[in-house]
């Protein structure tokens, strides 16, 4: 099997293998609590979200959770969280294949956020800092 990014079946989410749970399970427990692993497995199931997992040097290195966002004037594709291992070594072709997916679902755009290290790696555009508080 080719290196690259491939979309994981939201039919069979529950027979996914486990390292790939183990990464949704990550990405769940990043979310402060606005997410847990059942939540994002239905969004997937739901086809709210897509779920992708990554494959480079020919080993299973992540998962990649995205969702279509639809502003009132344009489409942006989130990436919603990720989880992995060697990102330097699968990132950009991660990226290139996302970009293809956005065009080919009329996407203007590409967002994602994340601690401060991430602008860096990625090299975007900052547009935004979010600010979170419990009460």
């Amino acid at each position: 099997m080719r290196d690259g990014l491939f979309p994981l079946s939201a039919a069979q989410v529950n027979s996914w293998p486990r390292h790939l749970m183990q990464r949704m399970t990550e990405i769940a427990e990043r979310t402060g609590g606005r997410y847990h692993i059942t939540d994002l497995i239905d969004a997937v199931q739901a086809m709210n979200m897509q779920a992708w997992g990554v494959l480079s040097e020919g080993a299973a290195k992540g998962l990649v959770l995205t969702e279509i966002i639809k502003y009132p004037r344009k489409k942006s594709l989130r990436i919603f969280g990720l989880a992995g291992e060697d990102f330097d070594a699968w990132h950009e072709m991660a990226v290139a294949e996302l970009t293809t997916f956005a065009t080919q679902h009329e996407c203007a755009m590409i967002e994602a956020g994340g601690r401060p290290g991430w602008s860096r790696k990625l090299d975007w555009k900052v547009t935004h800092h979010y600010v979170e508080r419990d009460i």
